[in-house]
């Protein structure tokens, strides 16, 4: 007799769910005290950042919808993912594959070393940004773009020479000298109000200046003049062009 072995069959395995994969992934991630940690700044970070620029006498202009945050509460969250997306999720890849300390390291060392060679090719030992340089850019640029706002407001014209504008300037309330580059720049703009003798109005203007000379001024009242981002004219509401405004100051000038 011939015994016959009917062939076993082969096991079934069941797919693992995308939803199993998901959970796994999930469980290993929050089981790191780094990632912990991420996820309650995460859920801090952004209060505390509200509650620190609500506190500021000036909006963080250089970052993405930062002069918005005074005009819409929307604001605040576009700031906070703007940031993110540029300096905290980069981070945050770091610190999750353990690598931020060298990753870090590198970076300053080519700053350092760039900062050093630069130095030393160009002789430079000043920003080459003063007061006088500031004032004299901040006062010219507001003479220009002056004329467009009255033009839409009472549809005349006004010269340079009428407005005869000057300005005053401060950095970091007074307490630091007023020269180089830094975004505590204050000034105060002072213009002749046009077709009224001896009368004379003022604006305040936060000032961002980089340390290639280009600034970025922000209106702080009064705000009918630079406080809001939109103006009302006879025909309608128009764009403010004195609520914000960019500027350069001559680095090369031998104005002191």
């Amino acid at each position: 007799m011939t015994a016959t072995i009917a062939p076993s069959e082969a096991p079934v395995t069941a797919p693992v769910s995308i939803h199993r994969a998901y959970r796994f992934e999930l469980v290993k991630l929050v089981a790191q005290w780094r990632v912990r940690l991420l996820i309650l700044a995460c859920w801090i970070g952004p209060a505390i950042a509200v509650a620190l620029v609500s506190q500021q006498t000036s909006l963080p202009a250089d970052t993405l919808f930062g002069r918005w945050m005074h005009a819409t509460g929307w604001a605040g969250a576009l700031v906070v993912l703007g940031f993110a997306g540029n300096w905290v999720l980069p981070l945050m890849t770091s610190v999750v594959a353990g690598e931020v300390t060298y990753g870090i390291l590198p970076i300053a060392g080519v700053l350092v070393v760039s900062a050093g060679l630069l130095a030393a090719a160009t002789g430079a030992t000043g920003s080459g940004i003063t007061l006088d340089k500031v004032r004299q850019s901040l006062a010219t640029d507001f003479a220009n773009i002056y004329p467009l706002q009255y033009s839409e407001l009472y549809h005349g014209t006004v010269t340079e020479a009428q407005l005869r504008v000057t300005a005053s300037c401060t950095k970091g309330g007074g307490l630091s000298g007023p020269e180089g580059p830094g975004d505590d720049w204050r000034c105060l703009v002072y213009w002749h109000i046009p077709g009224v003798n001896d009368a004379t109005a003022q604006a305040v203007y936060q000032l961002d200046v980089n340390p290639n000379g280009r600034y970025v001024a922000d209106g702080d009242g009064p705000t009918q003049v630079n406080g809001y981002f939109i103006v009302h004219t006879p025909y309608g509401d128009a764009s403010n062009p004195l609520w914000q405004f960019d500027g350069n100051v001559d680095l090369l000038s031998a104005r002191g």
